[in-house]
């Protein structure tokens, strides 16, 4: 038994070894002026901070002051400009490396929003039903292009809903163009698909809404978010090899609401305390003789006959 325990022990050092070397390795393998996961987190955090606090739907164009709250978390952390581009062309090419300081980071992030009482509940007459990460990264080379979504909503949606998509998107590279395309579609009950699409450019919040405007109901919801192959700027001083994009997407809510048809009050049922106007309206309400002949047409509807009323 001694000798067996004696050969478990050596092997059990020799597999700790071999697992600090190879954390030493992956340590070495990045530059010294790169910085550290820990250092690329405090600076990520403080970025987006900056944009979530400051950033809103009037200046969102607003470029020069987007850049300027870029650098002054640069300045805060004692980071040049130079030192954020290698980190950055190095932490693009080891795309899993920057997602593992993503997920530290949005749980911190997340952590706070709650013990400050934010939540999905702040919402008022909507409910979220985004049930998928609520922050993914894009990047500008495959397979970290694209990132597609799918919800399906038999019993959580109504005939008549409008959905509406919202997030918030940070490039973090200014040295590369920008072209970020995100989808939101709805399949209806007649398989027909409404779709809308918008291209961001610039950093910020973003919104999309399609509507069941045909009372179809629907089916499910999906989308995606896609990076377009992007070039570098005329000012960048770095090899157009080494250059990549990433778009950050944070804070999704996939939110829908009733159409304002759908929450008018219903007309009193007591004929005689209307007023005559709507007495001669109500009078329209007597039975159909036959029903109507409705022909859908993607998500619009078209009467082929006019219904007729029972004649006394």
């Amino acid at each position: 038994m001694y000798i067996i325990r004696r050969i478990l022990l050596k092997r059990n050092i020799i597999y700790i070894l071999l697992i600090l070397v190879l954390l030493m390795a992956c340590e070495s393998s990045r530059p010294s002026y790169v910085l550290d996961s820990d250092e690329m987190e405090g600076v990520l955090y403080d970025v987006h901070r900056a944009h979530f606090s400051y950033s809103d739907y009037n200046d969102r164009g607003d470029g020069a002051r987007q850049y300027a709250l870029f650098l002054n978390v640069l300045k805060k952390h004692d980071v040049t400009q130079e030192e954020w581009d290698s980190s950055m062309v190095y932490y693009t090419r080891n795309a899993h490396d920057l997602e593992r300081i993503y997920e530290r980071l949005f749980e911190r992030v997340n952590s706070e929003a709650s013990a400050m009482g934010a939540g999905v509940g702040e919402l008022s007459d909507t409910t979220d039903v985004w049930n998928a990460e609520r922050q993914l990264l894009l990047f500008d080379y495959a397979p970290y292009t694209t990132k597609t979504w799918k919800i399906e909503t038999d019993s959580i949606l109504s005939p008549g809903d409008r959905v509406t998509l919202r997030f918030s998107g940070l490039f973090l590279s200014e040295n590369v163009g920008r072209y970020v395309t995100a989808v939101l579609a709805l399949r209806l009950a007649n398989d027909s698909v409404v779709v809308r699409n918008t291209t961001c450019s610039m950093s910020g919040p973003n919104t999309l809404v399609a509507s069941d405007e045909g009372n179809l109901g629907i089916k499910s919801v999906f989308g995606m978010f896609m990076m377009h192959k992007t070039t570098p700027s005329s000012n960048s001083t770095l090899p157009e090899t080494a250059q990549h994009q990433i778009f950050s997407i944070y804070d999704i809510r996939l939110t829908h609401e009733a159409t304002a048809t759908k929450s008018l009050p219903e007309p009193p049922r007591d004929k005689a305390e209307l007023p005559m106007q709507a007495r001669t309206t109500d009078t329209l309400s007597t039975p159909i003789k036959e029903p109507l002949n409705i022909k859908q047409h993607g998500t619009k509807t078209r009467l082929n006959a006019l219904p007729q009323r029972v004649t006394e």
